[in-house]
């Protein structure tokens, strides 16, 4: 009940900030998108995030999620 309350609470704080937010994972299946990215870009419709993002077909070749889901620190 806890975790779902503050996943509740993210959600609203992702919601209300006027930047686009998105959370793929590892994947790179777009799990979370905000409004301003959707009111940008459309609806996710199950695209991964190089599809919806950038158009393309592979994963963008300045993606980090490989360095972040193994645990580094990335800027």
């Amino acid at each position: 009940k806890t975790l779902q309350i503050e996943q509740s609470r993210l959600q609203i704080i992702l919601d209300a900030i006027n930047e686009g937010v998105y959370i793929a994972n590892r994947n790179y299946d777009i799990e979370y998108a905000n409004p301003v990215i959707e009111k940008e870009f459309g609806p996710v419709n199950g695209r991964k995030c190089y599809e919806y993002l950038g158009d393309r077909q592979d994963v963008c070749p300045w993606c980090k999620n490989p360095e972040v889901y193994s645990g580094k620190s990335v800027v």
